[in-house]
């Protein structure tokens, strides 16, 4: 595996306070998110995701796709 020149500390995927309040007006939710609402909203998108999936699915389509370099 060659990852020599990879920076393994840059996030490749985040949510922000703004995606939920997003959701909230897209899906016409009644709720008035408050500053407390926020860490249960972050922890239980984390219990949703299935992050190793979600990567292994990526690494599949990668290996069956190679991005082609000049």
């Amino acid at each position: 595996m060659k990852n020599n020149s990879i920076n393994t500390d840059r996030i490749i995927y985040e949510l922000s306070v703004q995606d939920i309040l997003t959701v909230i007006e897209e899906e016409d939710l009644d709720i008035d998110l408050q500053v407390e609402d926020i860490d249960l909203i972050e922890e239980k998108v984390a219990e949703y995701i299935d992050w190793h999936a979600a990567i292994s699915n990526a690494l599949a389509d990668l290996k069956n796709n190679p991005i082609k370099t000049a």
